[in-house]
């Protein structure tokens, strides 16, 4: 994989902020070419920073749980061959070593060793809390960038070409999620007509609060009373899901996929109370702080 180091003219975002900068603008240009490299580290350090907060607190739920309603799945399914005792005992053992192999990490990110045994330790980590019965979809981003990071070497001038791996493997899990709904749209169509596609997200929406519990909001109201906003936002995210692993090479779009990224995930919490913390956080990272950012250019591969 090689970074080209050509770059194209300035785009009409750059325009919109030298009207609303103004001179400010050429200072803000120089700084974020000044701080490609302190972003490059940012990253790097700051992803095991952050799964390190982030496995803490999801084995926060289970170290001291002694829960005997356990169903090992793949990856620690040979655990079901003996005592719940013992998957205790390797909930522990694990939590151990990602605590200490993370912590070394972000210091020392370029050890293979222990970038290797995090990313073990997010692998055992989501199956162990899918054991109890959970589905674990907010962590396949971080999963897939923890196995991206392993191949960081002693070349520094590699970093940059990692980073963006690591940022096409996070936003994977959104394409094929947006993927995942482009193949129900034929059969809905069929079904329900047009009105069905517009009414898929109202009734995701009613079927989390009816199934949950959950107090019907303001802003779950809206949403449900308006169905040509909450389709148009259904369709909107849809490509926006499938478009995401294409807007990554596009690296000028960094900031602006992030942003976009992040409100998803906002309203999501806020409409349908699916939290995704986890990717909320990994993107935050991987695009707002992305050291492919620079105004009025763009880098491709």
């Amino acid at each position: 994989m090689m970074f080209m180091g050509s770059y194209f003219k300035t785009n009409r975002s750059v325009d919109i902020l030298k009207v609303l900068f103004g001179s400010q603008i050429d200072r803000i240009r120089l700084f974020l070419e000044k701080t490609v490299r302190l972003r490059t580290v940012l990253v790097m350090h700051g992803f095991y920073l952050l799964v390190l907060f982030l496995l803490f607190d999801r084995f926060n739920n289970y170290l001291f749980k002694e829960s005997t309603k356990v169903s090992p799945v793949e990856f620690v399914y040979i655990l079901s061959w003996f005592p719940v005792e013992q998957f205790h005992f390797f909930t522990m053992s694990i939590a151990v070593v990602g605590f200490i192999s993370l912590f070394v990490c972000i210091f020392f990110p370029r050890n293979t060793l222990f970038s290797f045994l995090s990313f073990l330790s997010i692998l055992f980590c989501i199956a162990i809390e899918s054991s109890y019965g959970k589905v674990i979809h907010g962590y396949y981003g971080v999963l897939f960038s923890s196995i991206v990071f392993v191949f960081l070497s002693k070349r520094k001038d590699r970093d940059i070409q990692i980073i963006f791996c690591a940022q096409f493997s996070s936003v994977l899990c959104y394409t094929l999620a947006g993927l995942w709904k482009v193949r129900l749209i034929p059969s809905t169509f069929n079904d329900y007509g047009v009105w069905g596609l517009l009414h898929a997200l109202g009734n995701t929406i009613a079927y989390e609060h009816v199934t949950y519990g959950y107090e019907l909001s303001s802003l779950s109201q809206f949403f449900l009373n308006h169905d040509i906003i909450t389709g148009s936002l259904f369709f909107s995210l849809i490509g926006l899901q499938c478009m995401a692993v294409i807007l990554v090479f596009y690296t000028r779009f960094h900031f602006i996929l992030g942003l976009f990224l992040i409100l998803f995930h906002v309203l999501s919490e806020l409409i349908v109370h699916i939290p995704f913390r986890a990717q909320l956080y990994l993107i935050v990272l991987f695009f707002c702080f992305s050291p492919f950012i620079q105004m009025g250019k763009r880098k491709v591969l």
